[in-house]
């Protein structure tokens, strides 16, 4: 083994799939002048690039890619549109032929912040391409160990690569390799036990299939359909301890991504561990996606015995990080992996944009940042508690997903906007509020789930909510609806958009929500038993402390436009604008003398071509 001759890299990063080249590209931009190496046994070159989980993005990791990452353009030209989530559950689970079989819960609209299915493969080829552009350095070969010192001293990280074993040094060193878990397993920081991960014990099979017939999925238009495309949304098919996703990877020839994720307590995985057998499994549950399979060519297959995984600690004072697939899974139902993703890769660039400048605050910092990602992991991991009882049932799994989605639009997707999960202060209030909804048997989401499988149990018909129509709760409300003017208004600066308003109105929502539920449950009287009593007084009291919060806040930005870039313009427009009437010529004068040309305007017609006007 020989060490590396070139200089020390500012940060190595070992993976180049999605969160290594995010992490890479958002570095380049954010700490301009670091020195960036990224190793990957996969070049540029590479056309076999790995199958993984997480073709869809949604609100949260899409603002990241382009709002973040710059790369709004590219996706439109080169992956599809997505709107929204679709989920369907069969009439009978004997009949499974055509769409009209299920009832469903369909987008009909197009989204308010646009979204992408990703081809993971062709994303991670191209994003390569652009970070190499960029200056990071890529090394072509595998990571074979890796040496972790205390604190400010170097790291490294030992590579085979085509000129023998080599030592790369580096002050920071990320692991964004995936299942490898070059980190995890080395410092002991995995974390893989069911019973300490909401008891989730999940695996998956999928694969991807080429030239489908389209119209084996939806013959003809809904007519509930408004400008959504219907294929073109994430669509979720349930049964009894499993759901199966359809993504749409590539438009022109019409590519999908078909997977399940199994509950092993009702599936095990020797049941659906192999191509043959994932088929005849559709076959006999979902025929509509076996048919659609059989239209096209089978691309590839793969079957995960494990999904879910966490870890103890993702920013480490020894100057270390595990970010993406490395640090956490849980489920990819709402594809929160690119959404933790996106978060962990914002704070590993911050705090180290903090000791490069030398900043005092550097290690305070790297500490905040670490608790607040290993919080919203747990948060993420509680919401898949129950899941095994709830996907099958539409009447449960339609309250659970309309319930889900306030906390998502309501309060998460403004919080990651406004980069509050940057801002200390908040973070503090983050861990409280975490602690009353999430955590603990009496916790609000506990409790609402609990409540639904108590309606099961009791065979209760709780009825299909339905998370896009506003006619199901007071006030045209539905879980869709950003309670912030941030778009409109470009409320993208730190601490700009109130995303305490948003936290306000979902819990208003959550409460009506939950009491809805307890009358389903237990008639008018169960708004009345002490469980109701004890939710409705925990939800009162951070609605009127974050009602609180919310006006403090309007108080602190009265006056303020949207973006102080707006204020610029304003003044620059209002100091210096003038309207001018003239129009600068720019017809060529000719020389005196000269003579005139023969395609001037003033030769004769003739000596144009003009074309033969064409019959009507």
């Amino acid at each position: 083994m020989k060490k590396s001759d070139s200089p020390v890299f500012d940060v190595l990063i070992m993976g180049a799939g999605f969160a290594g080249l995010c992490q890479a590209r958002h570095l380049m931009l954010k700490v301009p002048g670091l020195r960036v190496g990224l190793i990957d046994p996969k070049g540029p070159e590479a056309e076999n690039r790995q199958m993984k989980v997480g073709e869809s993005l949604v609100e949260i990791s899409a603002m990241f890619l382009y709002k973040e990452l710059e790369l709004h353009e590219y996706l439109i030209e080169n992956h599809a549109p997505k709107y929204g989530l679709n989920f369907h559950w069969p009439k009978r689970v004997d009949q499974t032929k055509t769409i009209d079989d299920y009832y469903h819960i369909w987008t009909n609209g197009s989204p308010d912040l646009p979204s992408y299915q990703l081809n993971r493969a062709k994303f991670e080829k191209d994003l390569l391409e652009m970070c190499i552009e960029m200056g990071v350095e890529f090394i072509e070969g595998k990571v074979v160990d890796t040496e972790i010192n205390s604190k400010e001293e170097l790291n490294s990280a030992t590579v085979r690569t085509h000129e023998g074993i080599v030592e790369f040094q580096t002050h920071h060193l990320i692991d964004a390799a995936g299942r490898k878990f070059l980190l995890g397993k080395k410092l002991d920081n995995l974390i893989t036990d069911p019973e300490k991960l909401a008891g989730l014990d999940t695996g998956s099979a999928w694969l991807r299939v080429d030239g489908v017939e389209r119209e084996l999925f939806e013959k003809e238009r809904d007519p509930t359909n408004g400008s959504a495309s219907h294929y073109y949304g994430t669509n979720h098919w349930f049964g009894n301890g499993y759901w199966i996703w359809m993504i749409p990877i590539e438009t022109g020839s019409r590519a999908l991504s078909i997977g399940i994720v199994h509950h092993k307590s009702v599936i095990k995985s020797s049941d659906i561990n192999s191509r043959a057998k994932f088929l005849a499994f559709l076959k006999a549950n979902q025929r509509i996606l076996f048919d659609m399979i059989e239209s096209g060519e089978v691309l590839d297959f793969k079957y995960l015995p494990r999904i879910a995984h966490a870890s103890k600690e993702m920013l480490s004072e020894d100057q270390w990080y595990v970010i993406g697939e490395a640090a956490n899974m849980f489920d990819p139902f709402y594809s929160t992996g690119l959404v933790l993703a996106a978060q962990n890769i914002e704070g590993v660039t911050e705090v180290i944009r903090l000791k490069r400048e030398g900043n005092e605050l550097a290690d305070a910092r790297r500490a905040l940042y670490d608790e607040y990602i290993l919080q919203a992991s747990r948060v993420y991991n509680r919401v898949y508690q129950r899941h095994a009882e709830h996907l099958g049932d539409a009447n449960a799994m339609s309250w659970r997903i309309y319930f889900e989605s306030i906390f998502w639009f309501g309060i998460l997707v403004p919080m990651f906007a406004g980069k509050w999960h940057l801002e200390p202060d908040f973070i503090g209030q983050f861990f409280k509020l975490t602690r009353t909804f999430f955590h603990g048997p009496r916790s609000v989401v506990s409790s609402f789930y609990a409540e639904l499988s108590a309606a099961q149990e009791s065979g209760k018909k709780l009825g299909m909510l339905n998370y896009t129509r506003t006619d199901q709760m007071p006030f045209g409300y539905n879980p869709l609806r950003l309670w912030d003017d941030f778009r409109q208004n470009s409320k993208y600066e730190k601490r700009r958009l109130n995303a305490l308003k948003g936290i306000r109105k979902s819990i208003f929502y959550i409460g009506i929500l939950y009491g809805k539920l307890r009358i389903k449950n237990g008639g008018i009287y169960g708004l009345l038993e002490p469980r109701s009593i004890r939710l409705f007084t925990k939800l009162t009291g951070w609605f009127l402390y974050t009602t609180m919060g919310e006006w403090i806040h309007r108080w602190e930005v009265r006056g303020r436009p949207g973006h102080t870039r707006f204020l610029e313009q304003e003044k620059h427009f209002s100091e210096n604008y003038e309207f001018d009437r003239r129009l600068i010529p720019w017809a060529e004068e000719e020389p005196d003398g000269a003579p005139k040309s023969e395609t001037d305007s003033s030769n004769k017609i003739e000596n144009r071509h003009v074309p033969e006007a064409a019959p009507y």
